[in-house]
């Protein structure tokens, strides 16, 4: 019996548990590109030296990983519009924290925080994510279709009659890009006519 146990093969089990080792596995390829940039940019800017850069791509790397775990409960698809909301918050603090800065008189760290906007704006120019401009004319041209067939509709109808399982997709855009113009354009489009 002793020799019987030896034979058998030895059961080997994964250290990383089941739910984070596919969590990757669940994105798109834009969005794993985009990862693997921000990696091999890290390395260079170690290897460059260059602490503002490293910082910062560590920031995003921690912040996207953070995100990663809490989306991996819900099943959701990582994609490139999660990861341009995730850069968008992002550069809404870094625009923040200049204000505070500049308020407190504090220019090193005002020219600091102005770097890290910069390379938080290149990285999120590169997504294949339509423009703001891009995406303020579909809801223009949605919100005058709407306005011609329904008049006066709320905001909250307007929502509900979008697709948003299928138009974030179709307009290459997040759907919070998308509900934040349909709310700033809204009132010009259903208030012009009174």
């Amino acid at each position: 019996m002793f020799l019987r146990v030896l034979r058998q093969p030895a059961v080997r089990r994964s250290i990383i548990p089941t739910s984070r080792r596919f969590l990757r596995f669940n994105s798109t390829e834009a969005y794993t590109n985009a990862i693997s940039n921000l990696k091999k940019d890290l390395k260079e800017a170690m290897s460059a030296k260059d602490e503002v850069k490293k910082t910062t791509i560590r920031s995003i790397l921690s912040t996207v990983k953070n995100e990663e775990i809490a989306n991996a409960k819900n099943d959701s698809t990582l994609n490139e519009f999660s990861l341009f909301d995730t850069f968008s918050r992002l550069i809404t603090q870094r625009m923040e924290s200049i204000e505070n800065y500049k308020k407190n008189d504090r220019q090193d760290l005002v020219n600091n925080e102005q770097k890290e906007l910069d390379i938080l704006k290149d990285y999120r120019a590169k997504l294949p994510v339509a423009t703001e401009d891009e995406i303020n004319a579909k809801v223009l041209a949605l919100l005058n279709k709407l306005k011609e067939t329904q008049e006066g509709l709320k905001i909250n109808q307007v929502m509900s009659k979008l697709d948003w399982k299928t138009i974030p997709t179709e307009w290459r855009a997040s759907a919070n890009s998308i509900k934040k113009s349909v709310v700033s354009q809204f009132k010009d489009v259903f208030e012009r006519m009174k």
